[in-house]
């Protein structure tokens, strides 16, 4: 049990430590390209940054004409 229990805190200290890693490396990014994408747990479009793949808007209407989307 106590294995189990140091495994669990060993995987919560390395998500916690990659999510920090992860906005850093988002926050750094000068997302100059992206794309259009469809976001499941927002139900909707939005522009995604290729290189690091944080959500950066929501994509006007000419972009999705653009992109296939209308």
């Amino acid at each position: 049990m106590e294995d189990k229990n140091k495994k669990v805190t060993d995987i919560k200290g390395q998500i916690k430590s990659l999510t920090e890693d992860l906005k850093d490396i988002q926050s750094k990014c000068l997302h100059q390209d992206y794309t259009i994408k469809f976001d499941d747990s927002g139900k909707s479009l939005r522009k995604i940054c290729k290189e690091c793949e944080q959500i950066i808007g929501f994509p006007t209407e000419e972009e999705l004409k653009y992109n296939g989307f209308i």
